[in-house]
């Protein structure tokens, strides 16, 4: 009964010890690593990845919206439907890894960086707005297929890599189709002169 006794006072006392340990490894982890902090292995990078991702789906969706409504080509207000559609399933299926690795959505006050850009177009109408709004389209997306790329290939995360990796080819297609739209205009801008 004694020999009970002593094992069973031996390995309460063992458990904390090792749970602790876990705990010091966590903690020398985070002094290694300040980025790991909050962020459930993702690192500053990546982080600042999902946000900006983030940041530009929001600007895509409200854009599109816009152009929805002021759009005077079929295949603009077409493509901007597309924006919508697209850029809320991503940004949708992006936070939920943010949310996953403690990362904060963009608020409102992050969006002011497009500010410019929405009151343009916002002043902007038909021919003018059509031309305006595909033109930002092809800009945005070259610089996202780019950005989304890198990612895809070099990710930290998994998550986020794999997320990259599935959104590539729709924002590739963006792009393309963004292109052709722009070409269209020119062509009609120039016949009308």
């Amino acid at each position: 009964m004694k020999r009970w006794t002593q094992l069973t006072l031996a390995l309460m006392t063992a458990v904390p010890l090792v749970a602790c340990g876990g705990d010091t490894n966590r903690a020398q982890d985070t002094r290694d690593n300040p980025a790991a902090v909050g962020t459930a292995g993702t690192g500053a990078p990546d982080a600042d990845f999902i946000e900006e991702q983030l940041v530009d789906g929001n600007k895509e969706v409200e854009l599109g919206r816009l152009a929805q409504q002021k759009a005077s080509n079929p295949e603009v207000r077409e493509f901007a439907q597309m924006m919508v559609r697209d850029h809320t399933q991503a940004g949708d299926e992006l936070k939920q890894i943010a949310s996953k690795h403690n990362i904060q959505p963009p608020t409102a006050g992050d969006r002011d960086a497009h500010a410019d850009l929405q009151e343009k177009l916002t002043n902007a109408s038909g021919a003018e707005f059509d031309r305006e709004y595909i033109d930002a389209m092809v800009d945005d997306h070259e610089k996202a297929v780019n950005d989304v790329k890198d990612k895809a290939e070099d990710a930290d995360n998994p998550e986020v890599k794999q997320w990259a990796a599935k959104t590539l080819p729709t924002l590739q297609q963006h792009l393309d189709r963004a292109k052709q739209i722009q070409q269209t205009l020119n062509q009609s801008e120039n016949r009308n002169r």
